[in-house]
């Protein structure tokens, strides 16, 4: 929905917040934070691996909650099935994002 609190949005509302990510050094959007920022490089990787055993290719829409295109030709049960693991997988991995930001 665009309202988490990574560090442009923060910059938004307290002008006195960088809007730069503190680790990067570049601009902390939502993608930013979740696809590309370094503090989140290991989390992200499992999250990769994980995906990839499901066949998943990681993305922000999946991180986002977005169904995966690779489950388009998937049956009923089995897309169901597989999107709550990608659930449950991206769930974790923002968690850990969230410990560390605060979001």
């Amino acid at each position: 929905m665009g309202v988490a609190l990574v560090p442009h949005r923060k910059h938004i509302y307290d002008r006195s917040v960088s809007a730069n990510c503190a680790f990067c050094n570049v601009p902390g959007t939502v993608e930013h934070v979740l696809m590309h920022c370094t503090k989140h490089a290991s989390a992200r990787s499992l999250l990769v691996v994980s995906l990839l055993d499901l066949g998943i290719q990681l993305c922000l829409n999946v991180i986002l909650g977005n169904q995966p295109s690779e489950l388009n030709a998937r049956l009923g049960k089995t897309r169901k099935r597989v999107h709550t693991d990608v659930l449950r997988l991206t769930g974790v991995f923002i968690l850990s994002v969230d410990k560390i930001l605060h979001l």
